[in-house]
């Protein structure tokens, strides 16, 4: 199951970085005698970005997005994301904006035959571990 805030997603989104992520960073400088200096730390707040790549997969519902736009709307605002057996505490990545960047399956339809019931969505969610 995935879960964002009280908003249950499809079990295909996927979680991109979630395979190379490490929490130690280093950085080297050399010395003018050659000497090599590393500063090494463990940070957190990995940035997650949650997918749903195309519409070959899973698709958001409109009612989903809707749900999430809410979500995303609220200002210094944290969730329990919970994607399959793990919870992590995230916030929505305003400095990377769009936060929700999704494309609606269906693009331009005919204003007659518009049903936002009917409409599904793929893209990415963009968030942050606090």
């Amino acid at each position: 199951m995935i879960k964002l805030g009280d908003v249950v997603l499809p079990d295909q989104l996927y979680w991109e970085e979630r395979p190379s992520y490490s929490p130690v960073k280093a950085t080297t400088q050399r010395a003018l005698d050659g000497t090599l200096y590393i500063w090494e730390g463990s940070i957190g707040n990995q940035e997650i970005d949650l997918s749903l790549e195309g519409p070959e997969k899973a698709l958001l519902t409109y009612d989903q997005l809707k749900a999430l736009q809410s979500l995303a709307s609220a200002v210094n605002t944290t969730y329990t994301l919970i994607f399959n057996n793990e919870t992590v505490n995230v916030r929505f990545r305003h400095e990377h904006n769009p936060v929700l960047d999704f494309k609606s399956l269906v693009l331009n339809p005919a204003p007659e035959n518009i049903d936002n019931s009917m409409t599904r969505y793929y893209g990415t969610i963009k968030l942050m571990e606090v």
